[in-house]
């Protein structure tokens, strides 16, 4: 799943840290789609890295240090991408969830897009279960 583009439309709302983001999607999405602390932070960090993500540090006074987090121009693009595009069908609850919460004025559009992303899926599949010969293989039970 592309914790990526889950990361980049959370950061879409509002700059945040990456304990703030990993809580958020523990929050939403439970046991739905488990995201290790280390996959964030390494996520987090490729973003930097890739510049679509700054980071700017923040003293705290009585705790360490932290790096509060913001999309860049081109983390904007992929946040928008991952919400309004159509993606692999794995992605698509958690598009949903976050969606919910970042764009709740355009969850209908996501929404919608999912439902046609689906209904294209199905169509293609019924043509080319109709194309299967019933003596190619696994072929026809595999569509199935």
């Amino acid at each position: 799943m592309s914790l990526q583009g889950a990361l980049a439309a959370l950061l879409w709302r509002e700059p945040a840290h990456g304990y703030h983001l990993q809580l958020t999607l523990e929050a939403e999405l439970g046991p739905l789609w488990v995201t290790k602390p280390g996959q964030v932070y390494l996520t987090l960090g490729r973003m930097v890295r890739d510049g679509l993500v700054k980071s700017r540090r923040v003293r705290q006074d009585t705790y360490p240090d932290r790096q509060r987090l913001a999309l860049t121009p081109q983390g904007l693009t992929l946040a928008r991408r991952w919400l309004f595009e159509p993606g692999p069908s794995d992605e698509i609850v958690v598009r949903l969830a976050v969606a919910r919460l970042v764009v709740p004025d355009r969850f209908d559009e996501v929404a919608d897009s999912v439902i046609e992303e689906r209904i294209t899926s199905l169509r293609e599949l019924r043509a080319l279960r109709r194309d299967i010969e019933p003596t190619q293989g696994f072929q026809s039970e595999a569509l199935e």
